[in-house]
């Protein structure tokens, strides 16, 4: 469902930056189901895995772990370019699942993740209808 570009020497990390303190050194490609290749130039920045809960990060472990970065980078970026994904908020969310999976996370917490992130992404967009 999902390729991309190997992200090991790809992103930085600024400690100093708490709300954003990953960032692209290179710029990294993925493509999604075959389709157009996407480019997610360098100085992107992003939260990484977004766990607000306390609990969650007991089940899930540290959010900024490696396996969850490349799905969690990609998925930040088509959160600011919805167009890529024809404004489809479950396409998004299956992007993200596709990453955590090839990135070897285990498949139930992949799907608790991707539940997590489509129940908080149709929370915040219930009212702006900018998503399906």
């Amino acid at each position: 469902m999902i390729t991309y570009t190997d992200i090991s020497k790809a992103v930085g990390y600024n400690y100093k930056n708490k709300k954003t303190p990953f960032y692209l050194i290179n710029p990294i490609f993925f493509v999604i189901d075959g389709g157009v290749p996407h480019k997610i130039e360098r100085n992107f920045l992003s939260d990484g895995c977004t766990i607000k809960w306390r609990i969650l990060q007991l089940l899930f472990g540290c959010m900024h772990t490696c396996e969850y970065l490349p799905g969690s980078l990609i998925h930040d970026w088509i959160m600011k370019h919805p167009h890529v994904v024809d404004y489809d908020r479950k396409k998004s969310s299956q992007v993200l699942r596709a990453a955590l999976l090839k990135e070897g996370v285990n498949p139930f917490k992949a799907q608790l993740m991707y539940l997590g992130v489509e129940l908080a992404q149709w929370f915040l967009n219930f009212k702006t209808k900018r998503w399906r």
